[in-house]
């Protein structure tokens, strides 16, 4: 008798018991992010809680996204941790756990150097540093067939060094 395998899919189950919500970080028509802590190791993520699970299309958007971060890890795409069956309420809501940009979207921080209050970091070199990124990231995901169908500055997220991570794959696509 042979051990069974776990799945590509539940090798990335997380408990979301183990994780206590902080803040809400941002609203949309899909759901809600939360940035959460870890409770053993006290870490920060954010955690995207899709609702209307009883819709058949965004059940496949949400099976898309999963599947999509699953199988591609790159510096420049959003770092997938796992996913839940359930929300932090025990609904049957999809809860994907991500690592948390404490820097936020391109899109706040082009809000920002608007206003003249950008970090004083932000200089050409980092503008160049996030759109090599951008493209590079989005050479990677044509090169693995999928294609984003969502890219804005409100889906590129900046690390602690301004490093741009694509995010929201919840639209796109596999394509032959």
């Amino acid at each position: 008798m042979t051990a069974k395998t776990p799945s590509q899919r539940e090798k990335y189950l997380f408990d979301v018991n183990n994780y206590k919500i902080v803040t809400e970080i941002n609203r949309g028509g899909f759901g809600v992010v939360n940035l959460v802590k870890d409770q053993t190791s006290e870490k920060e993520y954010a955690a995207k809680t899709n609702f209307l699970q009883n819709k058949n299309q965004n059940k496949l958007y949400i099976s898309r996204e999963i599947r999509i971060l699953i199988q591609v890890q790159h510096p420049t795409i959003i770092q997938f941790r796992g996913f839940s069956y359930v929300d932090f309420e025990n609904h049957k809501n999809i809860t994907i756990l991500m690592d948390y940009m404490k820097n936020g979207s391109l899109a706040d921080l082009i809000a920002k150097e608007e206003k003249g209050l950008s970090p004083s970091e932000y200089n050409n070199t980092k503008r160049q540093i996030i759109l090599i990124g951008i493209a590079r990231g989005m050479m990677l995901l044509h090169k693995l067939h999928i294609i984003h169908r969502d890219l804005k500055p409100e889906n590129i997220l900046l690390d602690d060094d301004l490093y741009p991570h694509i995010s929201d794959f919840g639209l796109s696509k596999f394509f032959d």
